[in-house]
């Protein structure tokens, strides 16, 4: 595939008891980031992203107890969380990112539970991280039931720089993640992935006027953490239905909105997560035979393509 080709690969506690809200973290927004990835300081472009960081923020309601998953998991439960873009709310299926979430749920995966996440709301997804993974009930996560999370990460947008200082809270606490995925990410130092990622992957854009993705995430440890790689999607004449997106979302930034609502792009987000569950699934179950492990593992990867086989440039 041409180089700026569609695909292109371009490198290798709040204490337990009863709910209750949560303060919202600091926003995600950084204005200088996003403008110098864009190389204009019109007074356009500010318009743009103050409209990016606040939309449906006065909307935002979401409290721990909008969480579904009943914890502790059981040994063996993956977690899943999307963290959606500017400040849509947790539940708005407008986004791909809770599309995405509502479509594994619709799959019974086994032993995989999944969430959606308003961006500012990072300290409800670390609660129930230590809820999901304490599972002796004592308050706190021991080094064993650090061990054995089995978490991923992916969001769009503001979601997708939450993915990474999300990722960073919790290797201050020792607990690994499995799997990063970033979408047209935004924000501050979102391009250096911490040591306790196992895998990550980055899809962006560089077509928005104002808004474009972080073109390269790097490993903080490259012996340590796997980049899958930085996967680019041009917008300049590619078609994608953004008719039922409001004016002011694609407001100078409509490649960021069609990246947003690129089928395609959601379609191999879903592929790196089924095969990572698939990866964790037969690592746990040895060589993936007996005890319905057949029927599990079908009901995982239940799509067009194997997703254990690692992606190629362009596809």
């Amino acid at each position: 595939m041409e180089p700026g080709a569609i695909g292109t690969t371009t490198s290798n506690d709040e204490p337990r008891g009863e709910p209750s809200q949560v303060a919202a973290d600091p926003p995600v927004v950084d204005f200088v980031v996003v403008m110098s990835r864009s190389r204009s300081l019109s007074v356009l472009s500010a318009v743009a992203v103050f409209l990016l960081s606040t939309e449906s923020c006065l909307l935002s309601r979401q409290r721990y107890e909008s969480f579904t998953t009943r914890t502790p998991l059981e040994a063996g439960q993956c977690l899943v969380l999307g963290f959606l873009g500017g400040r849509m709310k947790w539940d708005s299926e407008a986004s791909f990112v809770r599309k995405l979430a509502l479509n594994l749920r619709a799959a019974n995966l086994p032993h995989t539970e999944i969430e959606t996440v308003e961006n500012q709301k990072r300290a409800l997804a670390l609660r129930l991280i230590d809820n999901a993974f304490d599972r002796d009930g004592d308050g706190t996560l021991s080094d064993n039931e650090k061990q054995s999370a089995c978490i991923i990460l992916y969001g769009l947008s503001f979601g997708g720089a939450a993915v990474v200082k999300f990722a960073r809270q919790l290797n201050k606490k020792g607990i690994p993640i499995r799997l990063t995925i970033q979408v047209d990410s935004v924000g501050r130092n979102d391009a250096l992935i911490p040591p306790n990622v196992q895998r990550a992957v980055n899809f962006y854009q560089p077509n928005g006027w104002f808004i474009r993705g972080e073109p390269e995430i790097r490993a903080e440890d490259p012996g340590g953490t796997n980049i899958l790689g930085n996967h680019l999607y041009d917008y300049r004449d590619r078609d994608v239905d953004i008719s039922h997106v409001h004016w002011f979302r694609k407001l100078g930034r409509v490649a960021h909105s069609k990246m947003s609502n690129d089928p395609e792009v959601w379609s191999r987000v879903e592929e790196l997560i089924r095969g990572e569950l698939i990866h964790d699934y037969t690592t746990r179950s040895g060589n993936g035979n007996g005890n319905g492990t057949g029927t599990r593992l079908a009901i995982i990867s239940g799509w067009r393509r194997n997703p254990t086989r690692p992606l190629g440039p362009g596809e």
